[in-house]
C-alpha cells in the first residue's frame, strides 16, 4: 500500500526487454551491480498508487508519466496488471503550494507528446562513448518528444528543484539516486504488484 501526495515522484523496475535495456544502457562503470530504476513518473493528485487490499473505494493518485505518449491518468488503473512491476515513492516534504502548481503546470505541458525515442540513444551514446559522463544528453533539449526523465525533471526544475543534473541528461537511475542520497527526499513506499 503506498498513498501518494501531490508532488511525490515515483520510479519503477520492469521486467520487460525495453526496462532491461534502459536499465543496462543507465548503468555506469563505477555501477558494477547494475541499476534499479528504469522509468519515473509525477504525482500531480493524491491518492492511492497501490491501493489496501480490501478496499475497493478508494482515491487513486493522478499522475503524468511519458511512455508512448505523455499521459495524465490514475497510476493504479493503469499498471495494476503488469505482474512484477516494482515501485518506490519519494517525497520531498518541504514543497510549497506555490512550487506544487509550477511543476503540475510543467508536467501538463507534456501530456500529448509523442515519446522521444531517438533521446534513448543519445543517453546509450553517453554510456558508451562517454564512460557514463553527460555529455551529449545535456543538449537533449528538444521538448516536443520527451522521455520519462525529461518531462518529470524539467516539472521539477519549473518548481526550483534539481536532481544534481542539467535536467536535460536526467535518466531514472540518476535521479532514484539523487533521491536516495539526499536528506531532502523521503521514501514514501515500495511495492511490487503481484
Amino acid at each position: 500500500m503506498i498513498y501518494a501526495l501531490a508532488g511525490d515522484i515515483f520510479f519503477t523496475r520492469s521486467r520487460s526487454l525495453l526496462g532491461r535495456l534502459i536499465r543496462w544502457a543507465e548503468t555506469d562503470p563505477n555501477e558494477p551491480n547494475g541499476v534499479w530504476a528504469n522509468h519515473v513518473g509525477v504525482v500531480v493528485s493524491p491518492g492511492w498508487i497501490v491501493p489496501p487490499p480490501l478496499d475497493r473505494q478508494f482515491a487513486q493518485a493522478v499522475v503524468v508519466e511519458s511512455l508512448w505518449k505523455t499521459e495524465k491518468w490514475a497510476w493504479w488503473d493503469n499498471h495494476k496488471n503488469e505482474v512484477g512491476l516494482e515501485i518506490r515513492v519519494y517525497r520531498k516534504p518541504n514543497l510549497n503550494f506555490e512550487q506544487l502548481i509550477r511543476i503540475e503546470a510543467e508536467a501538463d505541458k507534456y501530456v500529448g507528446k509523442t515519446y522521444g525515442w531517438p533521446k534513448l540513444f543519445v543517453h546509450l551514446a553517453d554510456r558508451v562513448l562517454f564512460g557514463g559522463h553527460k555529455t551529449l544528453s545535456n543538449f537533449l533539449f528538444y521538448e516536443k518528444r520527451p522521455i520519462c526523465s525529461y518531462t518529470v525533471a524539467h516539472a521539477f526544475a519549473a518548481g526550483s528543484v534539481g536532481f544534481g543534473m542539467h535536467p536535460n541528461a536526467a535518466d531514472p537511475d540518476e535521479m532514484s539516486d539523487y533521491c536516495e542520497a539526499s536528506d531532502e527526499w523521503v521514501l514514501v513506499g515500495g511495492s511490487k504488484l503481484e
